[in-house]
């Protein structure tokens, strides 16, 4: 949005110009209550974009040949060059959202495999003695279901949190020091135009522009991280689910109670061959890994691309891969989740065995 504005400014700017020196003050006056109702932070950017409009403001006298400058070369080019960042900002929080859902789907699988544990246990509890032993089967059954989809839950959401979300707010960052270096240029660019026009407004022009050319965007990511900050807490680690035991249903005598084995966060013997179970896990652990080298190798190749077809200033074509780098982000970060996942359940198995 405040990329679009300066663009826009440059565009009104010209014709503006053209036409009186009142036009321009009321001009100035308008993109200043607009920027002001924008949620951007109060950085370098912020100061260098009113640097220039207190420039444009002091020199109202127009300038034709200016307006074809400002027009031609800088604002239609900052519009083209920016559109694809705008569509991944967009695919960022969109991808953001899918993420949790995986988080929260592993989370209802936990709470059903809790739910299953906790009735076995209660089954077996309350059996009168004659089908005890498959009842045992299917507690402990349970019981290993609920430990391995514990892990799965405890992986998905430490890898979501260590690796898939910095990833998302890295995006951010490169978006944002892209939009920002397209900003300063616009920026720096109507003021070197006007400054070769006039020798005090040179004067006045060229200081934007070198105020423009040394923002630095990690500077106003720095301070958005500070006003973040303030407002939240963030945890130096990813809070993991703890086992939990199912206990007794109600009126079941402490005799009884002692007689089924209690469990820990561990692997149990069921009676079966747990063998199975690690092939289809060590088969699902190849697959996703094919998987993530798959989309790695894929995502590299769109990311050459975008930078050569940005390069050749085809920005329409540039546009059209964000679409597919942002999906195949997604879908690298989905496949990472799951295999941590997998990893996770694989290294029970092995401690179990």
């Amino acid at each position: 949005l405040f990329l679009s504005t300066v663009s826009e400014f440059a565009q009104e700017l010209g014709a503006a110009m053209e036409s009186h020196s009142v036009n321009v003050r009321r001009l100035v006056d308008e993109f200043r209550s607009r920027s002001g109702d924008t949620r951007v932070d109060s950085g370098g950017m912020r100061r260098v974009w009113e640097s220039l409009l207190r420039q444009v403001q002091s020199d109202a006298e127009a300038h034709l040949d200016l307006a074809a400058v400002l027009q031609q070369q800088l604002s239609r080019p900052t519009l083209e060059a920016s559109f694809h960042r705008k569509l991944q900002s967009r695919k960022v929080f969109t991808h953001r959202e899918a993420y949790e859902q995986v988080v929260t789907k592993t989370e209802e699988k936990l709470q059903r495999a809790r739910a299953d544990y906790k009735r076995a246990y209660a089954s077996l509890l309350t059996t009168d003695g004659g089908s005890e032993q498959e009842l045992k089967r299917a507690y402990f059954e349970a019981h290993n279901a609920y430990v391995l989809q514990l892990k799965a839950t405890n992986a998905i959401t430490e890898r979501y949190q260590s690796q898939c979300l910095p990833g998302l707010l890295g995006e951010i960052a490169e978006v944002y020091e892209e939009l920002c270096g397209l900003a300063c240029k616009c920026v720096a660019g109507i003021s070197e135009a006007a400054a070769e026009r006039a020798g005090e407004q040179a004067k006045r022009y060229l200081a934007v522009a070198k105020e423009a050319q040394v923002i630095a965007p990690l500077n106003d990511l720095q301070i958005l991280a500070r006003s973040l900050s303030a407002t939240a807490t963030p945890s130096k680690k990813p809070s993991r689910r703890l086992f939990v035991a199912p206990g007794p249903p109600e009126q079941i005598p402490m005799e009884r109670i002692s007689q089924i084995p209690s469990l820990r966060d561990e692997i149990v013997p069921t009676g079966t061959s747990t063998l199975p179970l690690m092939e289809d896990l060590r088969r699902e652990q190849d697959s996703l890994a094919q998987e993530i080298t798959r989309l790695q190798d894929a995502l590299d190749t769109l990311i050459r691309m975008q930078r050569k077809s940005a390069e050749s200033n085809l920005y329409t074509k540039v546009a059209e891969l964000q679409e597919d780098i942002s999906m195949k982000r997604f879908e690298l970060g989905e496949a990472q989740l799951y295999l941590a996942a997998v990893q996770a359940q694989v290294l029970r198995l092995i401690l179990f065995i």
